[in-house]
């Protein structure tokens, strides 16, 4: 979520906030932030850790990230939590046009204020044949659990407007990734 700084009485759609940050990635770094997270869909021709598709894509992005993460400095860090995830994960084996198919589990890396880094948070299962989803890293966390939070403990949101964001979660787990807001 970019640019909330206190409870979200009426949030910004999506599509408004998604412009917003848009427009400051168009001003500020000269690209569109669509560009940055433009063909990740790594289905072939990955590469290698050193040199390919994924590692210019994953460069880029964390040139953009730190880009953005120095313009703001310690204090403006201190009341931005930025999280960045995918909607799905990637299988464990590469298939035969050397990339990746859709998968379960997947990883979130989060920076800025109040975030408890430095660690894992959540449960590895690790990427034994026995331990494997159908193939698939298998998924220990629920995204939703670590978005509530942010909302909770950073944007200081109520825990009882949480059903009207995440419509039929249910119950929230406490994942431990983030302080609450000063």
């Amino acid at each position: 979520i970019f640019g909330i700084g206190g409870p979200l009485d009426e949030p910004a759609p999506a599509a408004e906030m998604s412009a917003r940050f848009d427009d400051y990635m168009k001003n500020k770094y000269h690209r569109p932030s669509d560009e940055v997270h433009d063909d990740w869909d790594m289905r072939a021709d990955r590469g290698t850790v050193g040199s390919g598709r994924f590692h210019d894509r994953l460069s880029e992005w964390a040139a953009c990230i730190a880009a953005f993460l120095t313009d703001l400095g310690p204090a403006g860090m201190d009341n931005v939590t930025m999280v960045t995830l995918s909607e799905f994960g990637r299988r464990v084996e590469e298939n035969g046009d050397r990339g990746v198919d859709h998968g379960h589990g997947n990883v979130m890396l989060m920076f800025g204020g109040g975030v408890a880094g430095g660690e894992v948070h959540g449960t590895w299962p690790g990427l034994a044949p026995d331990k494997l989803d159908d193939g698939d890293l298998a998924g220990t966390t629920d995204y939703r659990d670590v978005l509530a939070e942010v909302l909770t403990e950073r944007c200081r949101q109520s825990v009882a407007d949480l059903p009207k964001v995440f419509p039929n979660r249910g119950t929230f787990r406490s994942v431990g990734a983030v302080t609450q807001k000063a």
